[in-house]
């Protein structure tokens, strides 16, 4: 059986020209896996502590190969273990969460590669995902606002989710879209501006009035889609729980959203989630990410509780592929919905897509 021989790193450049972390990981055959890690602008009270590239060229040298050297591949939960226990600390604040997954999907990877099969399929069988290949459906983060954009946006995400049956088709049926509404926007002499992912992040007045032009194109468009906001409520400036839980309703009353994603800030709110949760839950995602940070141990205190009904499953949140699927295992027990997500500094590395398939 091979084992590790070492872990190291460099720093690379990620989106936008930030630094970030490559893990590379040796086997005893001298096979290699890497996997280059991002970070995120719009962080969480409880996520995982991001480590510099200087410091993880260090720890990666003096304390995880000598830590992981000599373990054989195809253990998964054994590997990421030792990762966790050695570290010891809930943010992991000792080794860096993005450190931490980037050896963690570097084994991963060395071990699917080891038992000869595909990433996504090594990740379905330590997430006991016995149901064959599905499509994920595609959330696509259209328009930008709040904290990855300077425009008068209020909401940080506003995503299309076209209803497709391959991946090739829903890429195709965004492209049109995109392409519909970049002429409406050449139409309103609008400049074109882009935020810290990509989207457009021009002025658009309110976010009714975005929604307002968001759905003219989706009835220009004649394909299917759905629509999802991310209102990143911690960035929000003056935010009103009760006045912002009418706007959701009354949002979700005029168009097809079916994801709303942290509604409402991640600490003091709960009777707030609750709230909309009755009103609106049985229709739409109501979907935490800074409040669960990918944490099975904050998602385990949010269960049975009628605040969310979804989780945002961002591996780097957590610091290992184990935990993370942990997070997914428990959020299908309690039939809650999965989004698999990026990081605003993202780089391009594709393991999100396999954990996406792999899990779904």
């Amino acid at each position: 059986m091979a084992t590790i021989q070492d872990v190291s790193v460099r720093q690379i450049l990620g989106f936008r020209g930030k630094d970030t972390i490559e893990v590379r990981m040796r086997d005893s055959e001298q096979r290699i896996a890497t996997c280059k890690i991002p970070f995120g602008v719009s962080e969480g009270k409880y996520e995982a502590i991001y480590c510099s590239p200087s410091e993880a060229i260090t720890r990666a040298q003096n304390e995880i190969t000598p830590l992981v050297k000599g373990t054989s591949l195809g253990n998964q939960k054994d590997f990421d273990s030792k990762l966790i226990e050695y570290d010891g600390t809930p943010q992991k604040k000792k080794l860096g969460g993005n450190l931490m997954l980037g050896s963690s999907i570097a084994y991963a990877r060395l071990s699917s590669t080891n038992q000869g099969i595909a990433l996504h399929d090594y990740i379905a069988a330590l997430a006991d995902n016995h149901d064959g290949y599905r499509v994920p459906r595609i959330l696509c983060n259209i328009v930008e606002g709040g904290a990855h954009a300077q425009n008068d946006l209020e909401f940080q995400e506003h995503l299309i989710i076209p209803q497709s049956v391959s991946i090739r088709e829903g890429i195709t049926m965004i492209k049109h879209y995109s392409a519909l509404l970049w002429d409406e926007m050449e139409k309103m002499k609008k400049p074109f501006v882009f935020g810290d992912e990509g989207g457009l992040a021009s002025s658009f007045g309110t976010e009714e009035s975005l929604m307002r032009l968001l759905d003219q194109v989706r009835v220009r468009a004649e394909d299917v889609f759905d629509f999802g906001i991310d209102v990143a409520a911690n960035n929000v400036s003056a935010f009103e729980p009760k006045a912002y839980g009418v706007r959701y309703e009354k949002l979700v009353e005029a168009y097809p959203i079916v994801y709303l994603e942290d509604p409402f800030p991640e600490e003091g709110y709960e009777s707030y989630y609750r709230a909309l949760y009755e009103r609106i839950g049985e229709k739409v995602s109501l979907v935490g990410d800074d409040l669960v940070v990918t944490n099975p141990l904050r998602i385990k205190q949010f269960i049975g509780t009628r605040t969310i009904n979804g989780i945002i499953v961002k591996p780097d949140q957590v610091g290992t592929l184990t935990e993370a699927i942990a997070s997914v295992r428990l959020a299908k027990e309690n039939n809650w919905k999965i989004a698999v997500s990026h990081r605003a500094q993202e780089t391009i590395d594709d393991y999100l897509a396999d954990i996406a398939v792999g899990v779904w």
